[in-house]
């Protein structure tokens, strides 16, 4: 775990990021929450007492993506759409922390539906309320 107070801690968190998900893409963290039972998928980077820094989830199936949606009513739009088999998770979260700490991003199927969604946050608030809406574990 990582000391948050510190421009040491800083740098660790960075380089932890790009260890740990440096050619991870949206698009394999997609993948990924395909397979679940829950269409859910999450990444995270904890810093000191084990609290989440940084939570990146992942949807893609109705349900949750639904669920998602309705909680942070985001527009689809394909203006700032990124590639997911390009984007990696390492410029996600550095786009989330230069802009307002909360991003979010789709990917649409070929009929032109929302096939998933991800959001990246930095904001503790809504990283409090994500773990609670998704009863994720401590």
């Amino acid at each position: 775990m990582i000391e948050s107070d510190s421009f040491e801690a800083a740098d660790k968190i960075t380089k932890l990021v790009f260890k740990e998900w440096g050619k991870q893409t949206l698009e394999d963290l997609r993948v990924e929450a395909s397979k679940e039972e829950t269409g859910l998928k999450y990444v995270t980077i904890r810093v000191d007492r084990g609290m989440r820094f940084i939570l990146i989830v992942c949807a893609a199936k109705p349900e949750p993506i639904n669920a998602l949606s309705r909680m942070f009513k985001f527009p689809q739009s394909a203006e700032g759409r990124k590639n997911w088999l390009e984007y990696s998770l390492v410029d996600f979260a550095l786009d989330t922390l230069k802009g307002s700490l909360l991003a979010y991003q789709d990917a649409n199927d070929e009929r032109d539906g929302l096939a998933a969604i991800a959001l990246c946050v930095i904001r503790q608030d809504v990283v409090k309320l994500l773990e609670d809406a998704l009863t994720l574990p401590p």
